[in-house]
């Protein structure tokens, strides 16, 4: 398969030789079927909803609580940057703040309470949908100019990308660290159009593979990565029935069963719709018209599809959005509960236990921020970012000590900060103090330590 843009028929192509190809086609895909293995799997149906505002391709859709964010992609105009946000309760779609910049090949995950963006180019931009706000993160290894599947397992990002006649290679992203790494490639050389996610384990779908003549083709076969092992399962599942690229980066869960949907089979845009149950593949409820490069994704048991193409050569964008009702009631997999902060650890009065605080104290408290291997407390944190008390969130700082000194005597050098004792806000019963900050790179952190509040006997007036 070309990563390329896709062959066109030229105008003089006559009917008969069209109508040829079609027949062809089309009795190709009916023996497809009849080598799946027939079991009982009740066929959904698809509803049209309310196009969206603008015609694309190659976008990112990601799912965030009751509404559908989609992102980026390719139209007329060219690469785009644009945000539409699509409501399902009322079937209407909304304008989101633009990326900071356009992505022609846009894929999208959610983590936690931010959406992240890849594609096209090495720049990783994390959209928040309840502020209307972009941040841009650390750069992807490589440039993803061309076809590549992403997912989430364990609250990060997993990116997989290959040509036909290379090793697929995983790059995953740490938003607690802000960091990627390059994880063990594919003994196999393919590309991948698609990921879809279920049991923490990542299945691998369409792109292209080598083969005897000039050129790669459209590939069945579904190889998987585990994150937790690091490894890789070649024919993981039973082959498609079709050969399939150009899919949505995401291909959608919903209970057990996986769902592809669509593509380019080598010839034609792809409107059948086939899906794992377990054991086997079987046909759904075809997908009209047909088309390829759309975006997928899966919210309160609906599967939604945006856009796409249908032409050879591209060209022929679309706005068109429909919904899968499955036939029988259905749910995505929950979102992980993912951490907002890095841990780090703290000493709230060092040198003292139990850490005693009367909260009508005129004085300060001493926190020590504590390095570890991979955290240098006094070069990395942002010390106007520092809050601390009974919740986190006072803004009680006095002042952090200019020089660094090892605390703990593990040989790491710490971070002494002092924090005005009355405002941080601490009552009698309280057991815990926090301290939240971010890095001087923006990456939020939280210590937590103990405390034993005291009352007043000779308050100082320090």
């Amino acid at each position: 398969m070309n990563n390329k843009l896709l062959p066109l028929a030229r105008k003089g192509t006559t009917a008969a030789i069209v109508m040829l190809i079609f027949g062809v086609l089309l009795l190709s895909t009916v023996q497809a079927a009849a080598n799946v293995t027939s079991i009982a799997f009740s066929v959904g149906s698809w509803v049209q909803k309310a196009d969206m505002p603008t015609p694309r391709d190659l976008m990112a859709a990601v799912a965030f609580n009751d509404r559908i964010v989609v992102i980026g992609g390719s139209s007329a105009s060219g690469p785009l940057d644009t945000v539409e946000i699509y409501w399902p309760s009322t079937d209407t779609w909304t304008i989101g703040r633009p990326m900071p910049a356009p992505k022609a090949i846009a894929g999208g995950v959610r983590i936690g309470d931010l959406i992240y963006v890849v594609g096209t180019d090495q720049r990783l931009f994390a959209y928040d949908p309840q502020t209307d706000s972009w941040t841009e993160k650390a750069s992807v290894p490589v440039p993803l100019n061309a076809e590549f599947g992403i997912a989430t397992v364990g609250c990060k990002l997993y990116v997989g990308i290959g040509q036909p006649y290379e090793s697929p290679v995983i790059y995953v992203y740490d938003p607690i660290s802000n960091a990627w790494e390059s994880k063990t490639p594919a003994p196999v050389t393919r590309s991948i159009s698609s990921f879809a996610v279920l049991n923490g384990i990542i299945y691998v779908f369409g792109g292209g593979e080598p083969r005897p003549d000039p050129g790669p083709t459209e590939i069945k076969r579904v190889d998987a990565y585990d994150p937790i092992a690091d490894s890789w399962t070649i024919n993981a599942l039973p082959s498609l029935a079709i050969r399939r690229g150009h899919l949505s980066r995401v291909s959608p869960v919903l209970g057990q069963y996986i769902f592809i949907i669509g593509g380019w089979n080598g010839f034609t845009a792809l409107s059948a719709v086939e899906v794992f149950d377990g054991s086997a593949w079987v046909f759904d409820a075809p997908m009209y018209p047909a088309r390829y490069n759309m975006a997928t994704t899966a919210l309160n048991g609906r599967i939604y599809v945006f856009g796409g193409n249908w032409g050879g050569w591209g060209g022929h964008w679309m706005s068109i959005t429909q919904e899968y009702i499955p036939a029988e009631p259905l749910m995505e997999p929950p979102s992980e509960d993912c951490p907002l902060f890095r841990e780090i650890s703290i000493d709230i009065k060092p040198g003292s236990f139990p850490n005693s605080i009367n909260p009508k104290s005129r004085g300060k408290i001493p926190v020590a921020i504590l390095s570890s291997p991979d955290f240098n407390a006094p070069d990395e944190v942002d010390r106007t970012s520092l809050t601390f008390g009974a919740t986190g969130n006072e803004a009680s700082l006095a002042f952090c000590k200019s020089s660094s000194k090892d605390i703990n005597d593990d040989g790491l050098p710490d971070l002494l900060c002092h924090f005005y004792t009355q405002k941080a806000g601490f009552q009698p019963g309280d057991t815990e103090g926090i301290l939240k900050g971010k890095t001087v790179a923006g990456i939020p952190f939280i210590g937590s330590d103990s405390v034993r509040i005291v009352p007043c006997r000779k308050c100082s007036t320090k």
